[in-house]
């Protein structure tokens, strides 16, 4: 069988992730040639949330509420900002009063710990603000604003604006949408979700909700004034129904790019972070439990499902959180213990684990793939594969830690390539991870009858092929034996090819990977072993 191998991010946080959208996502993976796309948000940011901000009330004389580190509330927009806080009415009023022809500008907008006011529009979000009072003419406006996430091209975040008087010189802005309102006694109420425009430089329900911002402005000597209440933020949807919505509002953007999205989840709130590859698996309703959901029990759900998952980023987990910069010793110590702990419990039966972070993760890249062979030599087949984590889309594509995961599935099979081949794919380990900027041609590693990375073969010798198009002189080629270097070789040309042969020895198990190298020493490609286990 001839095989395809597809490139696609496989850790990007999208629609429930301010500041970031699916759309985006994908018109970044069609400028690298991407026809696929996982999302997997934090299926904590898609449940209920245990510490839920659902709004805001002035009965203190602070804009903010601190709790230890938890904090929610108001923040001005700047110095300039008239404000005055009645904690017995539970109000804010802001005054303004400019002098010349351009507006003068009194806000406030909303912050809290952890975004833990942000969601998705597919939430069905409303927001509302009891407004108690105000004063306003025709050189006066209000302007309620609701910052979305960023919009390609520009990456540029998109606005709606609600606005009460003139609004014509807004009109223009790029990336907003102008809703005329009118202004009276009582809730003002944004109905985000079913007001959102589905046009491409808005996104429609592909947003996530950033702040809103209350913003009083005045021009010619004009004084204006609002004095607001309780602020409120309603949600609907949530769990698995949320991520249904989700898989609804990324196929819109998805047919608009060309790009096959598969939407699922990062468990979060049950041990370390593992990612969910499967579109089958309902999200985990923390909720339901009282926020009480063991690893194990997530990841019992994950297999029930016929789901498979990746142990993610290992050496940033909370163990190692804060201690890139331990004294190397220290670090092996704690390398040791990591391996230990995966082994002792079978890799907690995981099918893939986060290797290629080239720009290393907390600790260097070398401590990733050390650990996977360190797996590997012990019977634990995992499939590396890499990923930029992307919280925001501006990272993570074009340089930095931007590996992506090349999964290859029968060649014969026609675009789009179901979810369910990749998967299939993924726990056969077909696979390899690259830099998608750097590497644009075929990529081989396979035996000389044709079995393909990440097989696991029962025999005692194998010849191994592998061959890289596209290739610049001054890349280098590494063969990793057991996990040893076993040969380098600099590449002089625009294609490169090496045979080897991989012999059994007296360990349990014997593998070998390649890796490529650029002209700069960064690794910008990792395939996956192939293992032989008859002794």
């Amino acid at each position: 069988m001839n095989y395809k191998y597809y490139p696609m991010h496989m850790h990007l946080h999208a629609a429930c992730d301010y500041g970031s959208s699916m759309a985006l996502d994908m018109y970044n993976a069609s400028l690298l040639g991407m026809k696929y796309i996982w999302f997997t948000d934090h299926d904590t940011r898609m449940v209920r949330r245990e510490n839920e901000v659902k709004g805001f009330s002035f009965d203190t004389s602070d804009l903010m509420k601190e709790d230890g580190k938890r904090f929610e509330g108001f923040k001005v927009i700047d110095e300039k900002t008239d404000y005055i806080i009645n904690p017995e009415e539970k109000t804010l009023t802001l005054n303004c009063e400019g002098e010349g022809d351009n507006w003068e500008t009194s806000g406030v907008f909303f912050a809290s710990s952890g975004t833990r006011h942000t969601c998705s529009l597919a939430t069905e979000l409303t927001l509302s603000v009891d407004i108690k009072d105000y004063v306003i003419d025709s050189d006066t406006r209000i302007i309620f604003g609701v910052k979305l996430s960023q919009r390609p091209p520009e990456m540029a975040n998109a606005y709606m604006l609600y606005v009460v008087g003139e609004a014509e010189d807004l009109s223009g802005l790029p990336h907003t949408q102008i809703i005329p309102s009118e202004i009276k006694k009582g809730q003002f109420v944004m109905k985000v979700s079913e007001d959102v425009s589905d046009e491409p430089s808005i996104g429609g329900k592909d947003n996530a909700f950033d702040t809103l911002y209350i913003i009083l402005q005045s021009r010619n000597g004009k004084k204006a004034s609002l004095k607001v209440g309780d602020f409120s933020i309603s949600r609907v949807y949530y769990g698995e129904e949320l991520r249904k919505r989700l898989n609804t509002a990324s196929q819109k953007a998805g047919e608009y790019y060309g790009v096959t999205p598969f939407v699922s989840f990062e468990i979060s709130g049950a041990g370390e972070h593992k990612n969910c590859f499967s579109t089958k698996v309902p999200v985990i309703d923390y909720y339901e439990y009282d926020y009480n959901v063991s690893e194990k029990e997530a990841i019992d759900h994950t297999l029930k499902y016929d789901g498979i998952f990746a142990l993610n980023h290992p050496f940033e987990t909370k163990p190692f959180k804060g201690k890139g910069n331990l004294p190397e010793e220290e670090k092996i110590k704690m390398f040791q213990d990591l391996y230990e702990e995966f082994y002792k419990n079978d890799t907690y039966g995981a099918s893939l684990i986060e290797v290629g972070y080239p720009e290393g993760r907390n600790f260097p890249f070398e401590y990733y793939t050390f650990l996977w062979d360190a797996l590997s030599l012990s019977g634990h087949f995992l499939a590396g594969y890499g990923c930029n984590d992307c919280h925001r889309n501006n990272k993570g594509w074009f340089d930095g830690n931007n590996f992506a995961a090349y999964i290859g599935v029968d060649s014969s099979l026609e675009h789009p390539v179901s979810v369910d081949e990749f998967i299939s794919a993924m726990k056969e380990r077909r696979m390899y991870t690259a830099d998608p900027v750097k590497i644009k041609g075929e990529i081989k590693f396979e035996t000389a009858s044709g079995e393909q990375m990440g097989s696991i073969l029962n025999k005692k010798e194998e010849i191994i092929n592998f061959y890289a198009e596209n290739t610049l002189p001054g890349w280098e080629f590494r063969l990793i034996n057991n996990g040893v270097e076993a040969y380098r070789e600099k590449i002089k040309g625009n294609t490169y090819s090496h045979t080897s042969c991989l012999k059994s020895s007296d360990k349990p198990v014997d593998f070998q990977r390649a890796e490529l190298y650029d002209e700069d020493g960064r690794c910008i490609l990792l395939t996956n072993p192939i293992y032989l286990t008859a002794k």
